[in-house]
């Protein structure tokens, strides 16, 4: 994140040590986490306390220039320029660079569009549109940091305009600081609850942190008892040192849990540079030193952590971790001594910033072009990779004649041939999405037709209710009892394949039972209603498959994929396969499941496993090499026409 001026670029009598000292323990932090997360489960409350630091300080800079009559806006936002635009430039032209050389066309395009939010200041607001159940791992994306710099940019476009309006109209400040902090912090409460990616990366649920650092800028002066500003200091150091232990990426953030790290953040400002604690242990030198840095470290760790990632095919082992982190303490020492101050010192301050300004939109400008450009997928690198590149991608949801003949109201309606009378229905889960592609053709070639409806993480059994586990912000089960009601009202309908994630049953409760009831209780809910629903199909004459215990593997399938480095990284040019560990989790799913449906004449139960487990570990690709998957536990393409043709051997599907 961006962290405002230093603090060393206020006035001589200004400058406070013990806060770029504070600054060096939230980047720390950051780095820590990102590096060794088990050190430090709340390490990401660093960029909270940036935004205390950022808040108080620029308010400050701003309250100080309105009081002698010096303030410009054209002044302050070329300050602004000289100060971000260099380090963040440099950073984005670095990952453009590298991505070029590395990434997949998908990973490219995504690149090119954070870059564009990033040098538009607006990552926030894209990360938080692209949040969803197919959103590949945030460890994958090397700009995702720049979130934060986009609330604070966000956050500086508005904030000048009203200090300095609520200067002209003679306004009280700490009550308008107080209720606009109010206001945010009311806001983050009752979002978060409801949806914690908006109250992540929303502007106006981070806004009270910020405010509460420009509160502060109202006792900034004034004078203090000895022991009012002993016990600030080392409360507010024990609270932020605190919140990186006892906060973790489990708890509902930020919420309430964000005011431990703001409140030590405000704390520690509050009690000056006399206090002890700010005195001797933030006010030490390499401290000081590594919080002047704090901008372009940040600004550096991310991306380097995230491509060795990416080409390493896994989470970087500590050694790797470790040198990048040395690495990223180098560059922003070298960005900060070669390129920031040579350039925020420069004598032509308003050409240095028109040509920073220049240049950051030409570089916004080359990232939405690769975005547009789908990635570039001709690029050297990675061209050899295409045909399996394209089977990670996924767009075959709705078709249009699917959502006029059976409505739009769920996740996936997904028509092959005939969907007005099809033969074959597909309902389930995004299981039974991947599936469908595949079936639907075989349908198609037999004359027939097929639907796929359905719902992320939605099981196909009528009777579940949504439990407090449940996250995907739609409510599937008035859909899938409607279905089950058109099914049976179809005659064309033939064949019914019930698709499920059976570990996703966790996330749903049972009418009548209690959540907390023994597993046994819970199982013996299940299985009647999985029973009620298989006899309903049978009493309309439908056949019924059933499949259930499609693989889940830690790791993605475009690891199989060989990159440029990942040979030096890894030993090896991909990793193609991977041992099922979640097995264990999913194991009492799967054995219920296994003694409900076997044995039995009046439906087949089809095993996905089958097609990619071999010898204890689940293949990503077949035997010439093409990927089955398109991520951890969703087909590609052609893995769903593989998987039909074994479906329909299996099962012995006939249409008539």
């Amino acid at each position: 994140m961006e962290m405002d001026f230093h603090s060393s670029h206020l006035e001589p009598s200004d400058y406070r040590a013990d806060i770029d000292g504070l600054r060096a323990v939230a980047v720390l932090s950051v780095l820590i986490y990102h590096v060794f997360p088990l050190w430090l489960p709340g390490g990401f409350v660093g960029v909270d306390v940036f935004f205390v630091i950022s808040g108080f300080l620029i308010s400050r800079l701003i309250i100080d220039k309105l009081t002698t009559g010096s303030f410009s806006f054209v002044d302050f936002y070329a300050r602004r320029v000289k100060r971000i635009f260099p380090a963040l430039w440099l950073v984005l032209a670095f990952s453009y660079g590298l991505g070029w050389w590395v990434l997949l066309a998908d990973e490219f395009a995504q690149l090119g569009g954070h870059i564009a939010g990033g040098a538009g200041f607006v990552a926030n607001l894209l990360l938080w549109h692209e949040a969803g159940y197919f959103d590949n791992a945030s460890d994958t994306k090397p700009l995702l940091h720049l979130w934060s710099l986009g609330i604070e940019e966000q956050f500086y476009l508005l904030w000048p305009c009203l200090l300095w309006f609520a200067h002209r109209r003679r306004w009280s400040l700490p009550v308008l600081l107080c209720g606009l902090a109010l206001c945010s912090f009311g806001l983050n409460i009752a979002t978060v609850e409801r949806d914690a990616v908006a109250a992540f990366y929303a502007p106006h649920t981070r806004f009270w942190e910020l405010c509460v650092g420009a509160l502060l800028t109202s006792g900034a002066r004034a004078r203090r008892s000895v022991v009012i500003v002993q016990g600030a200091g080392l409360i507010g150091v024990s609270m932020v040192i605190a919140s990186v232990f006892l906060i973790n990426d489990t708890m509902l953030f930020p919420g309430r849990w964000a005011v431990l790290p703001v409140a030590g953040a405000a704390l520690t400002i509050a009690a000056g540079p006399q206090a002890w604690s700010n005195r001797l242990l933030l006010s030490a030198r390499p401290m000081v030193w590594l919080g002047l840095i704090s901008y372009p470290l940040y600004l550096w760790h991310w991306p380097l952590l995230s491509f060795a990632r990416v080409v390493g095919n896994q989470t970087p082992d500590p050694r790797v971790g470790v040198c990048v982190a040395l690495a990223a303490v180098v560059l922003a020492w070298l960005t900060f001594e070669f390129v920031e101050r040579p350039l925020r010192s420069a004598r032509r301050g308003g050409t240095v910033a028109a040509a920073l300004v220049t240049a950051m939109t030409a570089i916004a400008l080359l990232g939405y072009f690769t975005l547009q450009a789908h990635g570039l997928p001709a690029r050297p690198p990675v061209a050899g990779n295409a045909a399996n590149a394209e089977q990670l991608k996924w767009g075959l949801f709705h078709s249009p004649a699917c959502d006029r003949a059976w409505g739009a109201s769920m996740d996936f309606c997904l028509g092959y041939g005939q969907v007005d009378a099809p033969r074959i229905v597909v309902l389930g889960d995004s299981t039974a999405n991947a599936l469908a592609p595949g079936l639907g053709t075989w349908a198609q070639s037999q004359g027939a037709g097929l639907v796929n409806v359905g719902s992320f993480a939605c099981p196909p059994v009528r009777g579940l209710v949504a439990s407090a586990d449940w996250k995907m912000g739609r409510d599937c089960l008035a859909g899938t009892r409607r279905v089950y009601a058109r099914i049976a009202a179809t005659p064309s309908i033939e064949v019914v394949v019930l698709a499920l994630f059976a570990h996703n049953l966790k996330l749903w409760g049972i009418s009548g039972v209690a959540a907390n009831a023994p597993l046994a209780q819970r199982f013996a809910a299940l299985q009647a209603l999985i029973e009620a629903d298989i006899h309903y199909l049978r009493a309309a004459g439908k056949r019924v498959i059933v499949t259930y215990d499609m693989p889940f593997s830690p790791t993605d399938a475009r690891h199989c994929i060989p990159r440029p480095l990942n040979a030096w990284l890894v030993g090896n040019t991909s990793v193609c396969y991977s041992l099922e560990t979640d097995l264990r989790e999913r194991q009492p799913y799967l054995s219920l499941f296994d003694g409900l449906l076997s044995g039995r004449d009046d439906l087949c139960m089809f095993r996905q496993s089958e097609l990619l487990l071999r010898d204890g570990r689940m293949h990503f690709a077949d035997e010439q090499g093409r990927l089955l998957m398109r991520d951890d536990h969703h087909l590609s393409v052609h893995g769903s026409a593989r998987m039909a043709e074994l479906l329909v051997q299996r099962c012995g599907v006939q249409l008539h």
